[in-house]
């Protein structure tokens, strides 16, 4: 554990460090690989003590990661109502 520890940590940083430079989006998205990674590795961990709990959490992260992926459709679908309305607007000006 306190390798995978050491690992996010210097992930973690290097990730902070590129932030500025890149698009958020793709900011979060590195973040969310880089999570995931460390996320199943922990439960392959876990798993080898005690294989329903390492189930567990597999089951949680999978519904986290969903929720994420319909809150992140949400907030584009809102955006892109917000260029359109905006779109327009200018068009009748």
């Amino acid at each position: 554990m306190q390798l995978l520890h050491a690992w996010v940590s210097d992930m973690v940083d290097r990730l902070k460090k590129t932030a500025g430079s890149l698009p958020e989006e793709s900011v979060l998205k590195e973040a969310q690989v880089l999570f995931s990674v460390a996320f199943h590795e922990m439960i392959r961990q876990v798993s080898v003590h005690c294989l329903e709990r390492g189930h567990l959490m597999g089951k949680i992260w999978w519904s986290e990661m969903e929720l994420f992926q319909r809150l992140l459709h949400l907030h584009r679908q809102s955006r892109a109502q917000l260029d359109q309305e905006r779109a327009k607007r200018i068009s009748e000006q």
